[in-house]
């Protein structure tokens, strides 16, 4: 594939992350603190889980979250990381993880509010990541072969 080519794909991420972040906006009614996302798991900012469950079936905290809250500018504590992974043990607890603790350990996270530029680019780090593992699932070459149009297409839909 051509430099020219992979410049294309990248520069569409980029356009395609323009139109989506307002949607994704719209539809999630950004929080500007921690909360809870219905399943007792820690969320911040548009849909940017803290907590995430590995492919072993094991929840975590989700790795990339102290590099993508610095890249955002979010402060992160000590203890808060502290409590994120207490709530990864209890949520690993399955049926019998205590949902009270849960909700309080999550409303106990409370850190400063986020700005709208912290939330788009909390967003923004999840969103490349997510349009990375597109590509490499798909494959460079199949991508670059659809039209920019089909591309966004692709992404909006897996993204969502």
């Amino acid at each position: 594939m051509t430099d020219h080519k992979k410049r294309q794909i990248d520069d569409y991420g980029q356009r395609s992350l323009d139109k989506i972040y307002p949607l994704a906006s719209h539809l999630e009614r950004d929080k500007h603190n921690y909360y809870n996302n219905g399943r007792h798991v820690p969320t911040i900012g548009i849909g940017y889980a803290a907590v995430v469950l590995e492919r072993d079936g094991r929840w975590v905290v989700k790795p990339t979250l102290e590099a993508d809250m610095r890249a955002a500018k979010i402060p992160l504590g000590d203890s808060q990381k502290k409590t994120l992974r207490a709530i990864a043990d209890e949520l690993n607890k399955g049926e019998n993880a205590d949902t009270k603790r849960l909700d309080g350990m999550i409303t106990a996270l409370r850190g400063p509010e986020l700005n709208p530029e912290q939330t788009k680019a909390l967003f923004t780090q999840s969103y490349a990541r997510f349009y990375d593992q597109t590509r490499n699932i798909i494959g460079d070459p199949l991508l670059a072969a659809l039209s920019p149009k089909r591309q966004g297409r692709l992404t909006t839909c897996a993204f969502m």
